[in-house]
């Protein structure tokens, strides 16, 4: 179990390298400029949204319960960061999807020396549809985490549950792109995730923590995608 961890991690920090490479560069470029600009106006979009929330809080209490502005704060300030992840996560990955999934192309076209149908950009509608369909998946586990989180006792191992959640997530989501390129939808992907679970949550839980850090996670969506496609060339391909 750690050795496959391990394996899926080194993955990730592949994908790093290989998004430096000069034949790469163009199609990392585009994506990332587009990740800077959305996560801008999200920032600030969420600063006005804190701001107006806080006021209404204020608002809504009575002058008597003044003291529950304390507890509700940060209450709401952990809400609105829990929205704004999965939102901005979402909304990224929509924008981007015909983007990595040209990009996964690319890379694996780099790694195989093999020249494979271009389909990311002409099934662009597909890959949009399937960027809902994930939405929709993660919001069925989303919903009752949320549950244990709030039962007294039973949510001391909720940080563990949501973590697992969030490497299961990522990993789905960015190795997504090649496996759509050869036609393997939603469904199948997961089954041949799961089979290698352990490999796929070591690569999940690094982009997972990748992402929440300032700066260096604008790096991490590119990164991910190709560290994802030489996966599915090593582990999901048959030599």
């Amino acid at each position: 179990m750690p050795s496959d961890l391990l394996r899926g991690a080194g993955y990730f920090f592949s994908g790093i390298k290989l998004i430096f490479l000069p034949k790469l560069r163009l199609f990392v470029i585009l994506p990332l400029l587009i990740n800077i600009l959305l996560f801008s106006l999200a920032i600030y979009g969420g600063w006005i949204g804190l701001q107006q929330g806080m006021v209404l809080i204020e608002q809504w209490l009575p002058a008597g319960w003044a003291w529950l502005h304390w507890l509700l704060y940060p209450l709401f300030i952990l809400l609105a960061a829990l929205i704004f992840i999965f939102g901005f996560t979402s909304l990224i990955n929509f924008v981007g999807a015909p983007f990595n999934g040209l990009l996964a192309e690319q890379v694996e076209m780099l790694l195989t020396g093999q020249a494979i149908p271009s389909t990311a950009l002409k099934n662009t509608p597909k890959v949009l549809w399937a960027e809902v369909q994930k939405m929709g998946y993660s919001l069925r586990y989303l919903i009752p985490l949320a549950i244990i989180s709030l039962i007294p006792v039973v949510n001391f191992i909720s940080p563990f549950l949501w973590l697992l959640w969030g490497a299961w997530l990522m990993s789905l989501q960015y190795a997504a792109y090649t496996f759509e390129n050869h036609g393997i939808l939603a469904p199948a992907q997961r089954i041949k995730l799961a089979q290698r679970r352990w490999m796929s949550l070591g690569f999940g839980g690094t982009v997972l923590v990748v992402s929440l850090l300032p700066i260096v996670n604008f790096l991490a969506m590119p990164a991910a995608v190709a560290g994802a496609t030489l996966m599915f060339v090593r582990e999901f391909t048959e030599n």
